[in-house]
């Protein structure tokens, strides 16, 4: 073999051996997904107060549309309660954009004899303990028009009972009717009385008030709390009482 075909042959060797080398352009495509995000949702309460009835006519001077409560709104404000004394109202209640159980309770109550009037002295009150929480009553009741009310298709949640003893009730929960909805005002109404109650037609009757609750100051928290429902279908506001073995 002469020297020019062995040189040749070298050539093609080293060209073949660039060819292997070289990158092989395929047909292809790419697609993104870009900002994928998560985003927590949000249970935002919001408590309004409406369709406010003292003894009689309606008055909504104090009422006010749902928002984030402070100290100045009071469900009960009253200062000058004689016996037979009632009243109602609407309490306007939204969760903010997803479904929630709502729960309510009465908590922190304090009765305190402020002083010791002669009729109570006459009875031999003491300075102990005040009396008024023995006399006042209340019930709840799902309002489902929101005109202060009770008719149609409304319903009970707390039965008339001493303001005392209401405790934490459930307004919606797995147990009880199905949970509030997003950007949805959901009502319950309440009527009190300070007195003995006719738990039929819910007049009020004082003539059963003694003097010993004279003077006598209660001051109690009505607490709203809204939880969410989704992945939470058996939460209950209270548990159940355990059936006896």
């Amino acid at each position: 073999m002469n020297k020019k075909l062995l040189i040749s042959f070298s050539i093609l060797g080293i060209a073949a051996v660039i060819a292997i080398g070289a990158t092989v352009a395929y047909f292809s495509n790419t697609e993104t997904s870009k900002g994928n995000t998560f985003t927590a949702g949000t249970i935002d309460l919001k408590v309004g107060d409406a369709n406010i009835v003292v003894n009689g006519p309606e008055n909504n001077v104090s009422a006010w549309e749902p928002k984030d409560l402070t100290e100045l709104n009071k469900f009960f404000d009253f200062s000058d309660l004689k016996p037979g004394d009632n009243g109602s109202d609407t309490i306007k209640i939204k969760v903010g954009t997803n479904p929630a159980w709502v729960c309510g309770e009465i908590n922190n109550i304090v009765s305190t004899e402020e002083t010791l009037t002669d009729p109570e002295n006459k009875i031999q009150d003491t300075m102990d303990k005040g009396e008024l929480d023995d006399e006042l009553y209340i019930t709840f009741y799902r309002d489902f028009d929101c005109n202060g009310k009770k008719d149609g298709n409304d319903s009970t949640i707390v039965s008339w009972t001493l303001l005392k003893n209401v405790g934490k009730f459930a307004l919606a929960d797995s147990l009880n009717g199905t949970a509030f909805q997003p950007d949805v005002e959901n009502c319950i109404s309440k009527m009190w009385c300070f007195g003995s109650v006719n738990t039929e037609t819910g007049a009020c009757d004082g003539s059963t008030v003694t003097n010993k609750s004279q003077s006598d100051k209660l001051v109690a928290d009505i607490v709203f709390e809204a939880i969410q429902s989704r992945h939470n279908d058996n939460f209950v506001c209270v548990q159940p009482p355990q059936s006896l073995q």
